[in-house]
């Protein structure tokens, strides 16, 4: 495509990789937005287009593997988030996956690439040099308020991210300021135009109890454990829990147990719903892995966090949450119960919360990241037109 043609019509790439559900939604929700916009997206795996089916698999079991044992997965990612072992990998990888993806590449002959996975970070520049290809690529920091240091690369015409603290974090890593830009976080487009009910009004729909609600979610993954409930049971603390979110069959055991044994107290396994927002609505506070997605929906619906299993990226998103004063990090079942039973005690808290997050500094808009990539696509062409 040329210049001139660029207005008409956009085909990007739009890349993530199967390890948890927190790089394929925002990639689907710019995708979705290109195409409200009348242009074109490709939302494909990584690891799918160069055939390397075992890594897509082995990246999956080791996610999942990682998420049963939390405390392992924080020292283990942090130790592995170093850019030089990585980079020992990159040439085989060229080695071994360049004709596929050049052929794959001259197939779709995209306009622009962006990645949702902070490997493509390290991965993307070297293979598109290496096919002699000299298209516009991005990275979305996922992580929303970092970016594991492993996705780095000033070779990236943009790294983008959703916050202004994530920024400041990138850059004082090293990434340059004229190749990193702030953007607005990819909302599933779900959220979009949905009623504000207040509290009273979705647990009315929802036909749900009029007491301080408490939204459970163990991740995309849907794994966890029992501890929190298991604990507020103790503590005979009168709330009720929602289980959102697809679950496990492991846990999914570990909570039909807990029910069973304690059939009075108040959870409800909701699953997996289309109308998260209005349990989102009908929450005093979401509890839980909290990945970047779920966070980010939650602070969008003006809902406070408590992180209760902090993976190595989250350390960045419970400061976010500290220095706004909209939420917490607690592993310790007994303190997480403490600071709930706090919260019901205050009369002030729901005005508190509510005003603290009308000054939250982020904005969340799929449609207009979409609009950026494709403003900065045909700035970074015409640029290379004028070269």
């Amino acid at each position: 495509m040329n210049i001139d043609q660029m207005g008409a019509h956009v085909r990007g790439v739009l890349f993530y990789i199967e390890a948890g559900k927190g790089h394929y939604i925002p990639a689907k929700a710019i995708h979705e937005s290109m195409a409200k916009l009348g242009h074109e997206s490709i939302l494909q795996d990584l690891l799918l287009v160069v055939d390397t089916k075992f890594l897509h698999w082995f990246t999956k079991f080791v996610w999942r593997f990682m998420l049963h044992f939390p405390n392992y997965e924080r020292k283990s990612s942090e130790k592995n988030d170093d850019p030089a072992k990585w980079r020992r990998y990159v040439g085989l990888a060229i080695f071994l996956y360049k004709k596929k993806f050049n052929t794959w590449l001259e197939t779709v002959e995209p306009d622009f690439i962006l990645t949702t996975h902070f490997i493509g970070g390290i991965l993307l520049p070297s293979l598109l040099k290496a096919c002699n290809k000299n298209i516009p690529l991005y990275l979305y920091s996922a992580d929303v308020f970092m970016c594991p240091r492993v996705g780095l690369s000033n070779d990236l015409d943009k790294l983008y991210v959703p916050s202004q603290f994530g920024v400041d974090w990138v850059i004082a890593q090293g990434q340059q300021p004229d190749r990193t830009a702030l953007c607005a976080f990819p909302l599933q487009h779900k959220f979009s135009g949905i009623s504000k009910l207040t509290k009273h009004e979705a647990r009315e729909k929802l036909k749900l109890k009029e007491k301080f609600t408490i939204l459970l979610s163990l991740g995309g993954e849907g794994i966890g454990t029992t501890e929190f409930v298991e604990e507020a049971h103790r503590c005979k603390l009168d709330i009720q829990v929602l289980l959102i979110g697809n679950i496990s069959g492991s846990t999914r055991i570990k909570y039909d147990i807990f029910m069973a044994a304690h059939p009075r107290f108040d959870i409800h396994p909701i699953g997996y719903v289309q109308n998260i927002h209005e349990y989102f609505l009908a929450a005093d506070i979401v509890v839980g892995k909290q990945g970047a997605n779920t966070l980010m929906e939650a602070i969008y619906m003006h809902r406070p966090c408590l992180i209760s299993e902090e993976l190595y990226t989250a350390r960045y998103s419970s400061d976010y949450l500290r220095t706004h004063g909209i939420g917490w990090s607690e592993s310790e079942p007994q303190k997480q119960v403490q600071i709930i039973a706090e919260c019901m005690a205050d009369p002030d808290y729901d005005i508190k919360m509510e005003q603290r997050f009308l000054h939250i500094p982020l904005k969340f808009s799929a449609d207009e990241f979409a609009l950026q990539i494709l403003q900065d696509t045909k700035d970074i062409m015409e640029s290379r037109v004028l070269a």
